[in-house]
């Protein structure tokens, strides 16, 4: 048998506890060897037979029975007596008749103990060196024992070794111990060997027997043996086997069957073991916290060539059941036997993990995981121990190779940062060695979030400082993503403009952590990085700019260096792709975004988007920050199908336009605009800058010009002084308002929009400059200068003056005013001008009208949002010239109209107007036109718009300074003209329809009706000479306007 086989055994007894069996296996394999040759004593340098020896006081061998033959040696030695004393006390004696033994003195020079000299008597042999010649005699020989002298003591840790003629005596260190022996040697052939006997001991000091059946047959060539071990205890055990055995181990009861079987032919061999081991006890492991318990250890193992296995042991830890494997492979080059240990622990809570973890065996994963991973159970965990011990050197080594393992979770919590929510109801499978551990994640849920899947990878152990890489699945929703990532240390969420609070919308994300597992724990050592996928995404305030996201699908990535927002949503109200990123590095923010504006979303931003355009374009913006939250804002509106309002130049909507705004931001807040540019495909450009305050953001300063074809239209400042008063200047050459007049702006003083917009009920002072403005058409006014005062969306006062191109010598004719009343009640509004056809014309209200002197009065109710201007106008002096739709009037009567069509028009000599002005119509309470020839009287409703429609009625008193005589005459003349100034034949007419196609009717009969019969029955329209009560007379005083103006 090899040595290495040896050490296998060795190494098994270690294992369970101790190798029993090994004196009587040692016996029988020596004297086997004996018989075939040299025997290596290597395996003596371990003084087990030594320890064994000392022991043996208690052994008592009932009987030792050996018979072979040899056939390839005529040598024969018949009878062997052996005797051995140890300590004097006990002499055992044993007689073996007819042994044969057949020694082959080449194989006997083969030892690695160099004998001094080797004499044969009776032989011609003297060897002196392994080099020198060597001859036999096969026929005749005395042995000498010298050779054994040099052997033994180089061989075995014994004070002194005597060699006689037939007598070895050896004296150990503890106790003497003698063999005698003596042989004749024949010279005759033999038959083939064949060996049965049968070792039997029993222990005379307690329970406990061995018994060993040996077998061989030479022309086979096999040998078995077989050893039965049973009824010992821990304490009758260690009598026999060496104490380094039976360390920490207790037991009541063992019992086991070891078979061994080895050719001589092909050097295989093979074993198997099997046995029980009753209440077992490992009272202290160089491995486990806890005392090993084995109730009943059935234990079972093989050796085939040079593979053995120990098969699965049952047992428990502090009543945690465990199995234990083991199987090993024997290196004889080497010298060297490698062990693979396998452990299983089932169903154990994860408290009591620590328990069962071999102490040293992965001691970082061991400790990470017990200290994070709590509660639940894990149904399995399984250990994987390679190792190998070493035989090559005097002193025997054991090396740990690798370990491994696999740990099943189940409900489990889980912690991998202090600050961060745990990952709780955990199933995963752990795998780990001595450098990682893996956590294969397949469910859990932290902070109202469903983890899917995900790793937790920690490595490597070995390296100064491991590093912990999380990477987990989540589905949930989207402010609750947010939130997670807003946990310190990370704080990314609220730093980028995403607030959980307000952000909704289903999420699937990937988290990924990676850090270095230092103690003290380093927050600025964390790189994360959050990919999402978002659907239906809600972001309120998206990156602090007042935009609001909504029905978004968007990929959203956040890391420690770099956010990043990209896909497709709503941006207050509008369909947009945008991408928003934010780096790391300087802390830049940069924001891109495609979208259709339309006034409801830039109302969002601006209120007066209604009064900018109507319809959608498309927008691009590009906006960029830094650390300091200094940034630049580059937005383009393509207006080309929009429907655009200037207040400026615009005369028709739908002009193809762009417009440019470059920002500068600080601290967040819009502080300057470099850059405004406004331009159409008619050269029309606005251009401007504007500054914010740095308190509040409000607009502090803006520059704006209006230009066409390089040329300069309007240039606008504002200015928000420091004390709050709030100016804008407004200064043109020519100027065109004719939209400006189309605008309905009493929606700036409603209620609910000042609350909304507080910053328009804010006071304001406008001045107006401009060399000519005109409204749609050349004709225009001159010299304009215009004073105003605003407040909460209203004019409070109002100071205009300016001259029509029909003035005299350039001398202003134009004035205009609005002011409270004194008792504060009402706004009025004061219109004079010497030239009212010019005015008229200027204003595009009515083109047929020359000369004339002005005057009009109007009121307006504040606390009446809706309630129309009412008021008073008169003309004096003017001549009506090509009135299409009075001519068509007049020509439907015998006489009056021939002068409209003529060069030099129809001359009044006054006309008279109470009326009634609101954003949708102009409406005529009584009004009446004298001249010459012809005088009128209307009334009725004139609605705004160029296809609005006309309702109007009147009357026509033809040749009118003749009809009127009559009702001149004193007492009776206003009885029969029906009034003052009334004639006494008139014609009643009617005009309806659209003011590009209206139609108009007469009734014949009424200019043969008398005035005192339309006073009976009277006709729609009011007298003009009825009492107005709401005008307050006093305040009339002081004005630009003559008492004639003011009669009632």
């Amino acid at each position: 048998m090899s040595p290495l086989l040896k050490r296998f055994f060795t190494i098994l007894s270690l294992i369970f506890g101790g190798l029993f069996f090994l004196i009587v296996l040692a016996v029988g394999i020596l004297l086997f060897q004996l018989s075939r040759g040299p025997l290596n004593l290597d395996f003596l340098k371990s003084s087990i037979i030594e320890k064994v020896l000392t022991k043996s006081d208690t052994l008592d061998f009932e009987t030792l029975q050996l018979s072979w033959e040899s056939v390839d040696s005529p040598l024969r030695l018949e009878g062997l007596n052996i005797r051995y004393a140890q300590g004097h006390q006990k002499t055992r004696e044993a007689f073996l008749e007819k042994v044969q033994c057949n020694f082959g003195l080449k194989k006997l020079l083969q030892l690695k103990a160099v004998p001094e000299e080797v004499v044969i008597e009776g032989a011609r042999i003297t060897i002196h060196s392994f080099k020198g010649e060597v001859s036999e005699d096969r026929y005749k020989a005395n042995l000498s024992f010298k050779i054994i002298n040099n052997l033994l003591k180089k061989t075995l840790d014994l004070k002194s070794v005597l060699v006689t003629d037939s007598t070895l005596e050896i004296k150990s260190q503890k106790t003497p111990i003698i063999f005698d022996l003596s042989a004749r040697i024949a010279q005759r052939s033999v038959s083939p060997v064949t060996i049965q006997g049968k070792i039997s001991a029993k222990n005379q000091g307690g329970a406990g027997e061995i018994i060993t059946d040996i077998a061989y047959q030479e022309n086979v060539g096999d040998i078995g043996v077989s050893i039965t071990v049973s009824g010992f205890d821990s304490d009758t055990f260690d009598d026999i086997v060496p104490e380094v055995f039976l360390q920490n181990l207790t037991f009541t009861d063992l019992s086991s069957t070891l078979s061994y079987s080895y050719s001589l032919k092909t050097g295989e061999h093979a074993a198997y073991l099997k046995g029980t081991l009753c209440n077992a006890d490992v009272t202290q492991s160089a491995y486990w916290n806890a005392p090993l318990l084995f109730p009943k250890l059935a234990f079972e193992g093989e050796l085939k060539g040079k593979q053995f296995t120990i098969k699965e042991l049952e047992t428990s830890v502090q009543d945690i059941p465990m199995s234990i494997s083991t199987r090993g492979t024997i290196d004889e080059k080497m010298d060297q036997l490698h062990l693979e240990t396998h452990v299983t622990v089932r169903k154990i809570p994860f408290k009591d993990l620590a328990k069962v973890w071999p102490k040293g065996a992965a001691n970082s994963a061991r400790e990470w995981i017990t200290e994070n991973i709590t509660e639940g159970t894990s149904p399995k965990a399984s250990l994987i121990m390679k190792s190998h011990f070493d035989f090559s050197a005097q002193k025997t080594f054991f090396t740990l190779d690798s370990l491994s393992g696999t740990i099943e979770v189940q409900n489990a919590l889980l912690s991998y940062v202090e600050t961060m929510p745990k990952i709780n109801k955990l199933m995963a499978t752990a795998h780990f060695d001595a450098e990682h551990f893996d956590i294969e994640i397949k469910g859990g849920e932290t902070h109202g979030l469903k983890i899917s899947s995900g790793e937790l990878f920690i490595g490597k152990f070995s390296d100064k400082v491991p590093h912990l890489a999380l990477d987990v699945n989540i589905v949930g929703g989207l402010g609750d993503v947010l939130s997670l990532i807003d946990h310190k240390p990370l704080e990314y969420a609220k730093d980028y403009g995403l607030d959980p609070e307000t952000s909704t919308g289903q999420t699937q994300a990937k988290l990924k952590m990676t850090f270095p597992l230092l103690s003290p724990f380093e927050t600025s050592k964390i790189e994360t990085i959050v990919s999402a996928k978002v659907t239906n995404a809600t972001l309120r305030d998206l990156a602090n700019l007042n935009v609001v996201l909504s029905k978004g699908d968007l990929e959203i990535n956040v890391g420690s260096k770099q956010v990043s927002v990209k896909g497709h949503a709503f941006l207050n109200g509008e369909e947009s792709q945008l991408l928003l990123t934010h780096q790391e590095k300087n802390n830049a923010l940069d924001l891109k975004v495609q979208t259709q504006l339309t006034p409801t979303s830039l109302s969002k931003l601006w209120h007066e988007a209604d009064v900018f355009f109507k319809g959608t374009a498309p927008l691009s913006l590009h906006y960029q920050s830094d650390a300091k939250k200094r940034g630049t804002l580059a937005l383009t509106i393509n207006l080309k199908g929009a429907e655009v309002n200037t207040l400026v130049y615009k005369k028709d909507f739908g002009i193809p336009s762009t417009l440019v705004v470059d920002g500068v931001y600080e601290q967040g807040r819009l502080r300057r605009i470099e850059k405004v540019s406004f331009k159409d495909e008619n050269q029309w450009v606005v251009g401007g800058s504007a500054d914010f305050s740095s308190e509040d953001g409000a607009l502090s300063t803006l520059n704006l010009v209006w230009s066409h074809k390089e040329k300069n239209i309007l240039k606008a400042t504002y200015l928000l002084h420091k004390n709050g008063a709030r100016f804008l200047d407004l200064t043109a050459g020519q100027i065109d308002l004719k939209n400006f007049m189309d605008t309905d702006l009493t929606e700036l003083s409603n209620p609910q929009h000042l609350k909304e917009h507080p910053i328009d009920a804010e006071p304001m002072r406008v001045e107006f400059e401009a060399q000519k403005v005109v409204f749609g058409k050349e004709l225009g006014l001159l010299n304009n200068k215009l004073t105003l005062f605003l407040e909460k969306g209203l004019v409070q006062n109002l100071s205009y003056t300016g001259l029509t191109e029909e003035a005299v010598k350039g001398k202003r004719d134009v004035f205009a005013q609005i002011y409270q009343t004194k008792k504060g009640a009402l706004r009025k509004l004061r219109v004079q001008t010497e030239q009212g056809g010019a005015f008229l014309r200027a204003l595009d209200i009515f083109d047929n009208i020359r000369g004339g002197r002005l005057k009009l009065i109007a009121y307006h109710d504040p606390a009446f949002r809706k309630k129309e201007w009412v008021g008073k106008m008169k003309v004096r002096d003017f001549t009506l010239l090509k009135a299409p739709l009075l001519t068509r009037i007049f020509s439907l009567f015998p006489t009056g109209g021939a002068e409209l069509t003529s060069g030099e028009g129809m001359k009044f000599k006054l006309l008279k107007m109470r009326f009634g002005a609101s954003s949708k119509a102009f409406r005529i309470h009584a009004s009446r036109a004298h001249g010459i020839s012809i005088g009128f009287n209307l009334s009725g409703e004139i609605e705004k718009g160029d296809k609005g429609r006309l309702n109007l009625q009147g009357t026509m008193i033809p040749l009118y300074v003749v009809n009127t005589l009559v009702s001149k005459i004193p007492l009776i003349g206003e009885v029969i003209s029906g009034g003052k100034n009334e004639g006494l034949f008139s014609v009643a007419f009617y005009i309806a329809g659209r003011k590009d196609k209206p139609e108009i009717s007469a009734n014949p009969f009424s200019i043969i009706t008398p005035g005192i019969t339309r006073q009976l029955f009277p006709s729609q329209e009011t007298s003009l000479t009825r009492d107005d009560n709401w005008i307050d007379e006093e305040d009339t005083e002081g004005d630009v306007f003559d008492q004639e103006f003011n009669e009632k």
